[in-house]
């Protein structure tokens, strides 16, 4: 379940067929990103994969993220939030603020 922020910034655009149904808005000035979280039983507890796509549905960066000593619920509401990018995301659930710093990026990159 997911919520999205837009912040009045740039409106959401239409989604092209290539970004996941899961993805999140996040509206800039003048710009904005599609944001995906990833987690399952294959990454270490703390550990999660975020994926960020251009308005146009270009993967802009794909990386394993780290969030120390918590835990998002995947099954709860959150969104992306400011600061987000390809080296640091941040989580708004319910009253919590997460902040994932990059540990891994693929070797294609």
């Amino acid at each position: 379940m997911v919520l999205v922020e837009s912040r009045g910034l740039l409106e959401t655009p239409e989604r092209v067929n290539n970004i996941p149904d899961s993805a999140q808005w996040l509206g800039g000035v003048g710009a904005g990103s599609w944001f995906v979280l990833h987690h399952d039983n294959s990454m270490g507890k703390y550990q999660y994969r975020v994926q960020r796509f251009s308005m146009s549905g270009e993967l802009e960066c794909d990386a394993l993220f780290y969030l120390e000593d918590a835990i998002i619920d995947m099954n709860k509401p959150y969104h992306f939030s400011y600061l987000s990018h390809c080296e640091k995301c941040t989580i708004l659930q319910g009253e919590q603020k997460f902040v994932l710093e990059v540990i891994y990026y693929p070797a294609d990159r």
